[in-house]
């Protein structure tokens, strides 16, 4: 039995490690994006003889930070070859999800608005990296669908589920058909005149390999909200039990 359930995760962990093979240009392509802008912006700050050594330190640091996520990303799919499940840690959603964001911001631009609803105290067990991925991705595509409104609104709203914790995510721009939402998970099918159609596939197979979940529903308004769910975290009193 045990040789049997090694040769199923062994597929499993093929297929997830076939669609990040495709998707890994298209998720290294944001931190070679951000590099790319820092440092044309260095460039041009030092050709006009503006640049301020504060912002040179700054912007190196974050030229670095985007270069770290660019090797994690590749180091993680290598390693999906060898581990059986994602490397989960205990983490703080609501300061996992403000990470996020920022990061988002700092890339994206400052134009965009947050409206965030989350506990402070709701812990979950996930891979940082993997989470961050997804969470990037789901907010690429609400600024995508909300780019001609004057006001880009994301919204995020964490319930709590059973065993689960439930975020929700949503953004200001125009409806969408029950069509759009059943096909939203194809490969290969996407919306966008320069879209794979990889994103939301592989953050469905991300947020499944943590044990959690991604689904997108069409509200009452007409809006896609999409409904990323993640394990919890086992309370620390249950744990001293268990030890």
């Amino acid at each position: 039995m045990n040789s049997e359930q090694e040769k199923i995760s062994a597929m499993e962990r093929a297929g997830i490690v076939g669609q990040l093979s495709s998707m890994i240009a298209h998720e290294l392509q944001q931190p070679i994006n951000a590099i790319t802008n820092f440092s044309r912006g260095l460039r041009i700050r030092n050709e006009r003889g503006s640049l301020d050594p504060e912002v040179l330190q700054e912007t190196l640091q974050r030229i670095t930070h985007q270069s770290e996520t660019a090797a994690q990303i590749v180091n993680k799919v290598r390693a999906y070859a060898k581990q059986h499940s994602a490397e989960k840690v205990r983490v703080n959603l609501l300061a996992l999800l403000k990470k996020s964001i920022q990061k988002f911001k700092q890339i994206k631009g400052s134009r965009l608005s947050f409206d965030l609803n989350c506990p402070e105290t709701i812990e979950v067990e996930v891979d940082p990296l993997e989470s961050d991925l997804v969470l990037y991705n789901l907010f690429k595509n609400s600024l995508e669908a909300c780019k001609n409104e004057a006001e880009p609104l994301i919204i995020i709203s964490v319930e709590q589920s059973e065993q689960k914790t439930v975020i929700k995510i949503q953004d200001n721009g125009p409806e969408i058909s029950e069509d759009l939402v059943n096909s939203i998970f194809i490969p290969k099918v996407s919306q966008k005149t320069d879209g794979l159609g990889l994103g939301l596939s592989i953050c469905k197979a991300l947020a499944e390999s943590q044990g959690g979940s991604l689904t997108a529903i069409r509200n009452e308004q007409g809006h896609l909200v999409m409904k990323l769910c993640l394990p919890m975290a086992v309370p620390a009193k249950d744990i001293r039990k268990n030890q």
